[in-house]
């Protein structure tokens, strides 16, 4: 047998044997993740945007809003959550975090009472949420894509909001 044909498959077996595969997500990650979903709830029912947004988001984040274009960037998702009548309460809840390597992805829920101005009282929305989250250079993580929406039917469709 030549050597070209013993080095040709030793070498592949080499370059194989030297990828490495994504960091699996490990129980400290996700309880990171939560201790962050629990600072983005508790920033948010202060009004503590500027705070909420430079603790929670990359600096390239995106916040896709119910009714609302995507919110790009610290200033634009600021801008957005602004936009929110003053927060009474709210919660958030993890149901599922998953991922590999540098990213993570949870699946969640919210519970949300707003002091709407001219409302008789708080009106309660409840939904859920969908969050990328990347692993920053320092090892703790951010929220890079935000989607999330209600679960209760719009208001005036004839359910109750």
């Amino acid at each position: 047998m030549s050597p070209r044909r013993i080095a040709l498959p030793a070498l592949l077996a080499l370059v194989a044997a030297c990828q490495s595969t994504p960091r699996a997500l490990t129980d400290a990650d996700r309880a990171t993740i939560r201790s962050l979903e629990d600072s983005f709830a508790m920033l948010a029912a202060k009004g503590s945007f500027t705070a909420l947004v430079d603790l929670y988001y990359t600096d390239d984040a995106i916040l896709l809003a119910p009714n609302a274009p995507a919110a790009v960037g610290h200033a634009a998702i600021e801008a957005a959550l602004r936009m929110f009548p003053p927060i009474a309460s709210f919660s958030l809840k993890s149901h599922d975090i998953e991922g590999e390597g540098d990213l993570a992805v949870s699946y969640g829920s919210y519970a949300l009472s707003m002091n709407v101005p001219g409302a008789p009282g708080p009106v309660n929305d409840e939904g859920k949420s969908l969050v990328v989250y990347k692993r920053q250079p320092s090892g703790g993580w951010k929220a890079w894509r935000d989607i999330f929406n209600s679960s209760l039917p719009p208001m005036g469709s004839g359910g109750k909001p």
